[in-house]
């Protein structure tokens, strides 16, 4: 008997629970780069659908880099990430006051950096659902006009 089953499933088709680091799969940077494609924004329209299932509820954006570059380049750049990220959900409707960010650099690597592969890992952009505003102190946020 033979089973076949997809090593790839949506992050958004089972549910999602507050309070845990979710990956997004489909939002990837190219080396040096902040820009959203097509199959990112995608994934952020998902994740506004979750959020406006329940407006008690405040995102975290958390974003990173390889190690390549410098600290201060590489902390500029994984903050430009989460703004990326964060800036796309508010034409879709989130209001800023349940948005926050905040980049890591290349401090948290979760793959070896010596290939591109393991680079473009660690190029990564995670989200936590919470009911707590601002988990941790060092979370920026958008202020409203």
């Amino acid at each position: 008997m033979v089973s076949v089953t997809p090593s790839y499933q949506d992050l958004f088709s089972r549910p999602l629970s507050t309070d845990k680091i979710y990956v997004f799969e489909n939002v990837l940077f190219k080396t040096d780069d902040y820009q959203l494609d097509e199959i990112a924004k995608s994934d952020l329209k998902k994740l506004y659908k979750e959020l406006k299932k329940d407006t008690t509820l405040y995102v975290h954006i958390d974003a990173h880099t390889d190690s390549d570059g410098s600290f201060t380049h590489n902390a500029k750049l994984s903050s430009n990430r989460a703004i990326s990220v964060s800036t796309y959900l508010i034409p879709l409707g989130l209001s800023k006051r349940r948005l926050f960010w905040m980049g890591h650099g290349g401090k948290r690597l979760v793959s070896n950096n010596d290939s591109n592969e393991g680079k473009q890992k660690n190029r990564r952009v995670e989200f936590t659902m919470s009911k707590k505003k601002g988990l941790g102190t060092a979370s920026n946020k958008f202020e409203d006009d």
